[in-house]
C-alpha cells in the first residue's frame, strides 16, 4: 500500500474554455478515509475520475497525481486493476453478470485467478457482507441497495489497496444508505483500504472521514478534518454553499451560537441538545396544536384498489393500492429499494396499465384520455434516469424542442440555473446539471400535474432549496406535485404530504409532521436530536434552534 498524493493538478476537457480543474493539492494517506463535497458542478467527479486509470478523462493536464512513487496514468493495465477498486452512481451501470455469483467471479476470472483462488476469495467477500441469502439470486431481483453491496463486494474480491466511490448511495433509501456505509467503514477500518469518496449527502459519513476535500469552482475551497471545516463553516455559515449539506447537529450548533468541541453526529447532537436544556431555566409545552385542514374537493389524482405485475404470471408490484393526492399540494412518495415508487409513479402516468384497479386524473378516467391528450397540459412526468429526455446535441436545442417561446425558455433556464449549461452536449454534463436539464424540459410542458422520480440525485444541498422553492411556486400556482424520493430531509422541509410505499402498498397521505414525528428510520436526522428535548414534530434546524433559544423544553 501506498499514499495517493495529488500535487498541482490542473485540467482541463478537451475544447473547454476554462479549467474543470485548478491547482487541486492534497494527499490521501494509506488507509485513510477522504471525503470529496462540493457544489453540483465544482469539479468532483472530474477528480476522481483521475484516479482511474481508464477512466482519466481526454483533455489537457498538468500537475501530477500518484500512488506511491508511480504515476496513476502510468501504471500497467493490470496492477491498475488490482490496486484500485470503483463503484459507481448508478448500481446498473456497473453490473456486467445476470447474477450475483457471477458477478463477484467475474473481476477475478478476467485477471486470471485459478478456480481455486477464486472460490476462496469469493467465499471469504460473502462471508463479510453476510451475502449467503441472496448468492444465487438474479441481479434484476435485487433492490437498489443490494446491487451496490454486490458491486462493493466484487470492486473487493480483488483485495484493491484504494477503492473509489462516485456518490455511491445517491439512489438508495435511507436504510439501505446507512448499510452501505456501515460496510464501507468496516473495509476502511479493519481491512486499511484507502477510500476516496464523493457524496452530497453527508450525513452519515462526514463524522466517519479522516479529511475532508471542499471543492468551489474547481478549486480546492476548504480542506481539514472534520471537526476542523464544521469550525470554519460555522464563523460564516451563510457565505457557505455547502452549509445545508452539513450534519444537521452542526448545523444547529452554529444556529444557536454553541461553545465548545462542534458536534458532528445525532449522538453527538442529542448529547448537545440535552446539555442545552438542563441549563434552562424555564420549561413549558413546546408542541402547538396541530391545525385542522380540509381537504379540496376535488382531487388531481386517484388510484382505486390498482393492481399491477410487469409478467402476466408474475408477483403484482401494486397491491390493491389506494391513493388519493389534491391540487396545490406536494406529496413525497417514500419507501425502499424495489417498494414499487417507480411503479406507482408509472401507473399514474399511463406508462403503466393496472390489471385491476382504477386510475382517475382530474376526475376523468385516465382511459378516456385519448390520442396523448393527457400529456398535453396536464400531466408531466420525471424519470429517474434523465438521459432518457435527451435527444439533441446542446441542451438549448433540448429546451427549444419544448415549443415554448424565447423568453419563456431563458426564464425557466435562469430560474433552474442552467443558463451557462445551454451551449453544451446534454451527456457532457455531469449527473447533477443533466438532472437539472431534464426537469428543465419537464417544466416547459407547464402541466397541472408533475410526476417526479428520483428528481433530487446529483443535486447538491443548496440547489435542493432552490429545487424546493421552485416545487412551491408551482404548489402555489395550484400545481400537483408527486416525488418518488430517497431524500428524507428534503421530503421533511417540501412536502405537504408524505406516504410510504411497501409490500406493494401506498399508505394514505398524512401530513408531513405527523408522518415524520411517527418513523424511527424515515425521518430526518434533526428529528431523532430534536426528540431529546421532547420536540417530535420539528423537521427543520431552524425550527429546533429557535425553540431552544426560547428555552421552550418539554421533559
Amino acid at each position: 500500500m501506498a499514499d495517493i498524493v495529488v500535487k498541482n493538478l490542473s485540467f482541463a476537457y478537451a475544447g473547454a474554455a476554462q479549467n474543470a480543474l485548478h491547482n487541486i493539492s492534497f494527499t490521501a494517506a494509506e488507509g485513510t478515509l477522504t471525503l470529496l463535497c462540493g457544489a453540483t458542478g465544482s469539479g468532483k467527479s472530474t477528480l476522481l475520475r483521475h484516479f482511474v486509470k481508464e477512466l482519466t478523462p481526454h483533455g489537457k493536464r498538468t500537475g501530477t497525481l500518484r500512488y506511491g512513487d508511480t504515476e496513476i496514468v502510468q501504471l500497467e493495465p493490470l496492477k491498475a486493476a488490482q490496486k484500485f477498486g470503483l463503484v459507481m452512481q448508478n448500481p446498473d451501470n456497473q453490473i456486467v453478470t445476470d447474477n450475483v455469483f457471477s458477478e463477484l467471479f467475474f473481476g477475478l476470472e478476467n485477471l486470471g485467478f485459478s478456480a481455486a483462488e477464486a472460490h476462496r476469495r469469493v467465499a471469504e467477500t460473502v462471508g463479510f457482507f453476510g451475502m449467503e441469502s441472496y448468492l444465487h439470486k438474479a441481479i434484476d431481483s435485487l433492490s437498489g441497495g443490494q446491487k451496490q453491496l454486490v458491486n462493493l463486494a466484487a470492486a473487493l474480491a480483488l483485495r484493491p489497496e484504494v477503492l473509489i466511490l462516485d456518490e455511491p448511495t445517491a439512489q438508495l433509501d435511507p436504510v439501505a444508505s446507512a448499510d452501505f456505509i456501515a460496510a464501507l467503514l468496516r473495509i476502511n477500518r479493519e481491512l486499511g483500504v484507502t477510500v476516496i469518496l464523493c457524496e452530497h449527502r453527508l450525513e452519515q459519513i462526514f463524522a466517519h472521514a479522516d479529511q475532508v476535500v471542499l471543492l468551489d469552482k474547481g478549486q480546492i475551497a476548504a480542506l481539514g478534518t472534520p471537526r476542523e471545516l464544521a469550525a470554519e463553516l460555522m464563523r460564516e455559515p451563510q457565505l457557505n454553499k455547502m452549509y445545508p449539506a452539513f450534519p444537521a447537529a452542526a448545523r444547529l450548533f452554529g444556529a444557536v451560537g454553541g461553545k465548545g468541541e462542534c458536534p458532528l453526529s445525532v449522538r453527538e447532537g442529542r448529547a448537545f441538545v440535552q446539555a442545552f436544556v438542563k441549563s434552562g431555566a424555564e420549561i413549558h409545552s413546546a408542541i402547538p396544536p396541530k391545525p385542522a385542514t380540509t381537504p379540496p374537493q376535488k382531487p388531481s389524482v386517484r388510484l382505486k384498489n390498482v393492481y399491477f405485475r410487469y409478467e402476466s404470471k408474475g408477483l403484482d408490484i401494486l397491491n390493491g393500492a389506494d391513493f388519493t393526492v389534491y391540487p396545490g399540494e406536494i406529496t413525497c412518495i417514500l419507501g425502499g429499494n424495489g417498494s414499487g415508487k417507480s411503479t406507482a409513479l408509472g401507473v399514474m402516468g399511463g406508462v403503466n396499465c393496472p390489471h385491476i384497479g382504477k386510475i382517475e386524473i382530474l376526475e376523468k378516467n385516465i382511459k378516456a384520455y385519448k390520442g396523448g391528450s393527457l400529456y398535453k397540459g396536464i400531466l408531466a412526468g420525471l424519470p429517474q434516469n434523465p438521459e432518457t429526455l435527451f435527444t439533441r446535441e446542446t441542451a438549448r436545442l433540448e429546451l427549444e424542442e419544448m415549443g415554448g417561446d424565447t423568453s419563456e425558455t431563458q426564464r425557466i433556464a435562469q430560474l433552474l440555473e442552467i443558463s451557462d449549461l445551454l451551449p453544451m452536449h446534454p451527456l457532457d454534463l455531469s449527473g447533477g446539471e443533466r438532472q437539472k436539464l431534464a426537469f428543465a424540459k419537464v417544466l416547459l410542458c407547464n402541466a397541472q400535474i408533475y410526476l417526479l422520480d428520483e428528481p433530487l440525485k446529483g443535486l447538491d444541498s443548496r440547489y435542493k432549496q432552490v429545487f424546493g422553492a421552485v416545487l412551491k411556486q408551482l404548489k402555489d400556482a395550484g400545481k400537483t406535485l408527486i416525488l418518488a424520493t430517497h431524500d428524507i430531509e428534503f421530503a421533511a422541509l417540501n412536502a405537504d404530504k408524505c406516504c410510504i410505499c411497501f409490500n406493494g402498498e401506498l399508505s394514505a397521505p398524512l401530513a408531513a409532521k405527523e408522518f415524520f414525528a411517527g418513523n424511527y428510520f424515515y425521518t430526518p436526522a434533526i428529528n431523532r436530536i430534536a426528540r431529546a428535548a421532547g420536540f417530535n414534530e420539528v423537521l427543520s434546524v431552524e425550527e429546533l434552534a429557535a425553540k431552544l433559544r426560547r428555552k421552550e423544553f418539554t421533559v
